[in-house]
């Protein structure tokens, strides 16, 4: 993920959003470069996490999003993310449906990986209604830092699992998890605790589901 830098002090403003004494910067991941965020992104960062009307009325039908796609907005939700981890605040468990920072994930490496599995199960002949397709992994690594590219969503995330993949009439709803922790933070490379242990840097999760329409042209007749 990136660093995010603030370079005074942060506080929480009682309504769910962080009141800033000084500028805040993000540094991608890959560069030493600092990217200011600018004063209309602001002083003061909203706990916009992701709350946007459902598209289509809760169903997405487009498959792929771009990683610009509502990138400032994601960006202030990843910085909002890190910074409840980092200091133990917050819901601990968040789920994000049909929104901005579930769209996130819809052209992601694993994601496609998965969908593309789902379609060859299904011309297997297999039950994908009842026996839905389950548990493919996410894994991140250098190939996955550098094929999430400019999202701050799946850089922030990094690793993930995609739980399940199920059939819903025309659709199909994906649903990804993740637990952001110390361990993840360090690319497996140390420990981790539950927030309820001890506050700072304990575990968080997060559950992203969106559904988008079943490609009947993929499936054979």
């Amino acid at each position: 993920m990136p660093d995010i830098l603030v370079e005074g002090s942060a506080s929480p403003d009682g309504n769910g959003g962080i009141n800033l004494s000084a500028q805040p910067v993000i540094i991608p991941t890959g560069t030493n470069t600092p990217l200011p965020l600018s004063p209309e992104v602001g002083w003061h960062i909203d706990l916009d996490l992701g709350n946007d009307p459902p598209v289509d009325g809760g169903r997405e039908r487009l498959e792929g999003s771009s990683d610009t796609d509502n990138w400032w907005s994601n960006v202030k939700t990843a910085a909002q993310l890190t910074w409840e981890w980092d200091q133990g605040v917050g819901d601990p468990n968040r789920t994000f449906v049909n929104d901005r920072v579930a769209n996130s994930f819809r052209n992601a490496w694993k994601v496609n990986e998965a969908r593309n599995a789902w379609y060859r199960e299904a011309n297997t002949g297999r039950d994908m209604v009842n026996t839905p397709y389950t548990d493919h992994g996410g894994g991140f690594g250098l190939e996955g830092l550098l094929r999430a590219g400019i999202d701050p969503i799946e850089q922030f995330v990094g690793g993930y699992r995609i739980e399940s993949i199920h059939v819903e009439g025309d659709y199909l709803r994906f649903k990804l998890t993740n637990r952001t922790s110390m361990n993840s933070f360090l690319y497996d490379q140390g420990p981790e605790w539950e927030r309820k242990t001890f506050g700072l840097n304990g575990n968080t999760y997060q559950n992203y589901i969106f559904t988008e329409s079943i490609n009947y042209n993929r499936l054979k007749r």
